[in-house]
């Protein structure tokens, strides 16, 4: 049966969490996409590419042990993962940080302790709808904030100008917005960002079976999705904190 939900989503954590992004492929049927507007029954998951047909717009993947059919690629939203270190974002970049901010205190000897976010737990630049918290985080006092990225004499990093307890090799995520052709284009010899085995956050609609010549051909088709978003992730970073950014974290 196809991977589809009906909108309102359920709460981030209960839907499981991406259990490996790095050497393998993990399925998982995710919560809806904060920003999405709410509608009728959708289809939402991280699919495995099997196969990419770039001049149809047309992806065959693997979504929850089945195989499905992303069409209409060409017209959707895409956007690329990378993962950045936090002293590469430009200064003034937008962040989006899940972190508990702790106020301000008086050391023993008198003095002040400025504000400041600590426990910070994913960091996101670019275009990003932090998902809801999960009950977890909401207990650890977490929160997503989102602000300008600074620094302090080229040295302490700040979040709309309150301190970020965040080292200079601290990996983040970027989100970049790319068109069909840039994802689906190889420079020389380098693989196309969009191949065999990419892992994909898919947000569509179900769509009709395509034509076939006869009865028992349709029943073989693999359901069809008529993709509108989808997010090329980042295989190298950490599984933990991308179920975080990914609104799957328990």
């Amino acid at each position: 049966m196809l991977a589809v939900r009906t909108r309102p989503p359920t709460s981030a954590g209960s839907l499981g969490i991406l259990a490996a992004l790095v050497g393998g492929i993990a399925l998982i049927i995710l919560p809806a996409f904060a920003d999405e507007p709410t509608g009728a029954e959708r289809f939402h998951s991280v699919v495995a590419c099997s196969k990419v047909f770039a001049e149809e717009g047309r992806i065959e993947a693997r979504a929850g042990g089945k195989t499905v059919e992303l069409v209409g690629a060409a017209a959707a939203a895409w956007r690329e993962h990378t993962v950045v270190r936090l002293d590469r974002l430009e200064a003034g970049s937008i962040i989006h940080v899940l972190a508990r901010k702790q106020a301000s205190q008086t050391a023993p000897g008198g003095s002040t302790i400025s504000p400041r976010y600590i426990s910070v737990s994913a960091i996101v630049a670019g275009e990003f709808t932090p998902p809801p918290l999960a009950p977890s985080q909401a207990e650890a006092k977490l929160e997503w904030v989102s602000g300008p990225i600074g620094r302090i004499d080229g040295k302490e990093f700040t979040l709309a100008n309150i301190l970020l307890q965040a080292g200079a090799d601290r990996l983040c995520i970027s989100i970049v917005s790319r068109t069909f052709p840039e994802v689906t284009a190889a420079a020389e010899k380098s693989r196309p960002l969009l191949d065999k085995g990419t892992q994909l956050r898919a947000s569509g609609r179900p769509a009709a079976p395509a034509e076939a010549a006869d009865e028992p051909a349709k029943k073989k088709a693999p359901p069809r999705i008529a993709l509108e978003r989808a997010e090329i992730l980042a295989r190298e970073f950490p599984a933990k904190e991308y179920a975080m950014i990914l609104g799957t974290a328990k």
